[in-house]
């Protein structure tokens, strides 16, 4: 192995966590949440295993409101609590509530203030890919290490690694940027 094989390794692992940020970040469609953000989200099922939604529930927007239809009649009350207790959910303004025949969201009007947590939320996302980059920079600096390569080509090879994280940072910060104005826009 050798200083160019880490730097395509670390390419493929940024290329894979900035598709994973595309896509969190994708279900945040203009100031509405749209259904997709329902569908990623987790809880824990009646069986005790952690679970998506989207596996075990149909998630469709239904006017203002979202409504979850749960396969099993018995997921609906952990499914319920889960989404009650989510801290992104709150911040939101996001209640869910047990009707008939599963769960409704209703979405909050739009306000100042949802701009400002769509907003926040986006920044979260991205912070999380950013954490995700800094920690494969981190391993690979370890992996360059191990190498023992000469001085300068040590040296030559952890520039190109910064520079291929610093190239991926600003198409976080640039995507993240442009859904906060999106938001502003609606």
């Amino acid at each position: 192995m050798n200083g160019n094989s880490i730097l395509e390794t670390v390419k493929e692992n940024m290329t894979k966590t900035l598709q994973v940020f595309y896509e969190e970040i994708s279900v945040l469609k203009g100031l509405r949440v749209s259904p997709l953000f329902i569908d990623k989200q987790q809880f824990v099922s009646s069986t005790g295993k952690q679970m998506l939604i989207s596996h075990v529930a149909n998630v469709y927007s239904s006017g203002q409101m979202i409504m979850i239809d749960p396969f099993y009649e018995e997921e609906k009350k952990f499914i319920l609590k889960s989404l009650s207790s989510s801290r992104v959910f709150m911040d939101l303004g996001l209640y869910p509530m047990s009707v008939e025949n599963g769960i409704k969201i209703p979405l909050p009007s739009i306000t100042g203030e949802s701009v400002q947590k769509l907003g926040k939320l986006a920044e979260d996302v991205g912070e999380k890919a950013k954490i995700a980059l800094r920690d494969i920079r981190r391993k690979s600096i370890k992996d360059i290490e191990k190498l023992k390569l000469p001085k300068d080509e040590e040296r030559k090879t952890l520039k190109k690694l910064e520079e291929t994280v610093v190239d991926f940072i600003s198409k976080i910060e640039s995507e993240v940027n442009k859904k906060k104005l999106e938001f502003k826009r609606s």
